[in-house]
């Protein structure tokens, strides 16, 4: 996920960042410098965050990763459930056969139906 970048707080002009500035800061070379390192870092911190959300190609790669993960989920646990109904299948009993055997056409016919309906509308 992107990380979250705080908006920035105010677009202030030097004049204005100098006007908020406490009477002490003003006076006080050294206060006055730490604060505008201060809002450098704020801005600095910005810039990072918004480059980082609007980077096409680390979005790109992280989008391709996600669905890769996905599809290799998928994969794995229908790699899963074909062990089971294997396994199953193979110390069934003849009389556990017949909802398999009867679930056959019904399978075959979906399979038709469906290529039947892509067909027609992609001829």
């Amino acid at each position: 996920m992107a990380e979250q970048v705080s908006p920035p707080k105010e677009n202030l002009s030097t004049g204005q960042l100098i006007g908020q500035l406490s009477e002490e800061t003003r006076t006080d070379p050294g206060q006055f410098e730490t604060e505008i390192a201060k809002h450098t870092a704020e801005l600095d911190q910005t810039v990072d965050g918004l480059r980082k959300r609007l980077d096409v190609t680390k979005q790109y790669r992280l989008q391709w990763d996600r669905a890769r993960q996905r599809v290799e989920n998928g994969a794995a646990v229908a790699a899963d459930n074909a062990r089971i109904a294997l396994v199953r299948a193979q110390n069934a009993t003849p009389r556990e056969w017949v909802p398999i055997l009867a679930a056959v056409p019904v399978l075959v016919g979906g399979i038709m139906l469906i290529d039947v309906t892509v067909r027609r509308k992609h001829p």
